[in-house]
Parts: structure tokens; C-alpha cells; sequence
């Protein structure tokens, strides 16, 4: 976002993320602003995301490597016996990142597995008392062997 972009978020007060997610299911997001970082810790403005905003990308976009984030989909699974309902708004593989097998769709995927969700809404439960389920589009995409950069992403040109 740059900044006359976040200096409008700010005086409008407007959730923007929550239809460019639901309409537009980016890959990736990239925490190119102090503003975007979802880790509030590093968040150095004096302003931060709405709420409205912040829940849906903390839900639907994953920590990667470094400041990349990859979509996916983060859910709180309590009970074996109770399936949660979670939506999905860009079909594709999906990888299983939990530590433990899940079902989804009353299907077993097993920790690292990849199964086809389409857009819309599908369900959930654990194999375990609690569980939380970290699903990231794509097929067993791996983190880069290198370290992330540290420093800004981009700067001046």
C-alpha cells in the first residue's frame, strides 16, 4: 500500500481488504508497510488495520517466509466430534500444514498431503482434542533454504 493509499484507509475508515480477499483471492500478500505487518508488535505506525481487516487476513493469509504471506486458511478445530465450517475463496490445492491428520469434507488428509477445495464453504474436524489447522494454497510449496531479508523490501529508487 503506498502511502497516499494508507493516508485514505486512515481518514476513510473503510475495510478494504475484506472485499479484495472475497472478490479477488490474491496468492500472496507481501508486508511491504508497516501497516500491512499482521504482527502488531511490528506495526511502528501510529495507526493500524481495521479489525474487520486484520481478522480476514490473519484467517486467510499465512506466514511463509519473511514478510511474504501465502493464502491458506487458519481454523481453530475444539472437538473431535464438532465440524467447523470455514470458507475458501480461491479454489485450488491446498497442503495441510497441522502436525496431525484433519478431515475435511469427511475426507482424512494427512499432515503434508494436498487436497482440491473449490470456493465456497467446507468443513472440518479434528483428529485430536484441540487442533489447529493451517491449510496454504498450493501443492507442497517449501520455504526457500536461504534466510529471509531482513531490511525493507523495497526502497527508494
Amino acid at each position: 500500500m503506498s502511502t497516499w493509499g494508507i493516508e485514505n484507509y486512515v481518514e476513510n475508515r473503510i475495510p478494504v481488504f475484506k472485499n479484495i480477499v472475497e472478490l479477488e483471492a490474491p496468492a500472496f500478500l507481501l508486508e511491504n508497510s508497516p501497516l500491512l505487518s499482521l504482527d502488531e508488535s511490528e506495526n511502528t505506525y501510529l495507526v493500524s488495520l481495521l479489525a474487520t481487516d486484520q481478522h480476514i487476513l490473519n484467517e486467510n493469509y499465512l506466514p511463509f517466509w519473511g514478510r511474504l504471506r501465502v493464502l491458506g486458511k487458519s481454523v481453530t478445530l475444539s472437538n473431535e466430534d464438532s465440524p467447523v465450517s470455514f470458507q475458501i475463496f480461491r479454489e485450488g490445492h491446498y497442503t495441510n500444514k497441522d502436525i496431525a491428520p484433519v478431515i475435511i469434507n469427511e475426507q482424512t488428509v494427512m499432515p503434508g498431503e494436498a487436497l482440491y477445495l473449490t470456493k465456497g464453504v467446507h468443513t472440518a474436524r479434528s483428529t485430536l482434542a484441540d487442533q489447529h489447522l493451517r491449510l496454504l494454497w498450493g501443492e507442497n510449496l517449501s520455504t526457500p533454504i536461504q534466510p529471509a531479508p531482513d531490511g525493507p523490501i523495497f526502497t527508494k529508487f
